[in-house]
């Protein structure tokens, strides 16, 4: 049995959806659900997350090597980079770093995948994005 594909896509990674837990690390946060024009509790799971968001269809079967690669990627290095936030950290250097987290966060949005998907997918795969 091989691995599954990884379907549910986040534009806004879990690790820093946990950060609005009560405890800023759990899986379940409180979050307002326009469906049901109410708020409750819900798992980052499921939160700020598309179908397919970078999916790309090729002739050999679905491609998902933008969210388990250079994505992934992004996420990891954003991941510490609010580790040292909050570690204190005010520097100019981490700063830049997340200048250029929060405009790849930018490029990740589903409106900006769905108006430029072949520009998108090409700018977040770039060998420069992911080291930030």
């Amino acid at each position: 049995m091989g691995m599954s594909i990884p379907r549910n896509h986040h534009f806004i990674p879990q690790f820093w959806l946990k950060r609005f837990s009560a405890t800023g690390d759990a899986k379940l946060v409180w979050s307002y659900v326009w469906d049901a024009d109410k708020i409750k509790e819900r798992s980052v799971e499921k939160l700020m997350a598309v179908q397919d968001l970078y999916t790309r269809h090729t002739a050999s079967g679905p491609d998902v090597s933008l969210e388990t690669g250079e994505l992934g990627e992004v996420d990891r290095v954003g991941s510490d980079l609010f580790r040292k936030l909050d570690a204190g950290d005010r520097s100019s250097n981490l700063r830049e770093e997340l200048a250029d987290f929060f405009a790849v966060m930018a490029l990740r949005h589903p409106q900006t995948v769905s108006r430029f998907p072949e520009a998108t997918a090409q700018v977040l795969a770039a060998s420069g994005v992911p080291v930030l």
